[in-house]
């Protein structure tokens, strides 16, 4: 099996071991944050979804690799504060899911399928500090890093074509 892992869909049952893994003895309303990095499914599954949900006073939640293609069924978490999608498949319409969260702070979508400002419009309330969209079409669009700073005016840090 060894590398073969990477390119499987995860069941549940390793998912959820994965995160007993990282909560160990924590009540779930201790935990803050969990990463699924590198955890195989496309979308989220309601039994994923209400495993989430179990935690409710989670502030970061890490998605790199997942090979996510929909953000339907994203858990419910009013508390987060930061998610890392990198490396996933998502098309902007995606990022409608993302806006609902309104203590977002950190959102890094790098190397996913973000095109153009456009695309953005739907996070344009969130009081985001820090982005990042390195390896996305965004990137190379003229004046990015102006544009990204007149969109988001609480943005502290950006990164995505950082020759700019």
């Amino acid at each position: 099996m060894g590398n073969n892992k990477k390119s499987k869909r995860m069941s549940l049952k390793e998912i959820e071991k994965m995160i007993q893994e990282q909560v160990e003895d924590q009540q779930p309303s201790e935990v803050e944050s969990l990463a699924l990095d590198d955890q195989k499914f496309s979308k989220f599954s309601p039994e994923l979804k209400a495993k989430l949900e179990s935690y409710p006073n989670l502030v970061e939640l890490s998605l790199i690799n997942c090979g996510l293609t929909s953000l339907e069924n994203f858990p419910n978490l009013p508390n987060l504060q930061a998610i890392d999608l990198a490396d996933n498949h998502l098309s902007p319409q995606e990022l409608n899911v993302v806006a609902k969260f309104t203590n977002l702070q950190r959102l890094i979508l790098s190397k996913n399928k973000i095109k153009d400002f456009d695309d953005l419009k739907p996070l344009a309330a969130l009081k985001l500090i820090e982005v990042d969209f390195t390896e996305c079409e965004i990137a190379k669009k003229p004046n990015y890093p102006d544009k990204l700073f007149q969109m988001f005016s609480t943005l502290e840090v950006k990164f995505g074509n950082e020759d700019m």
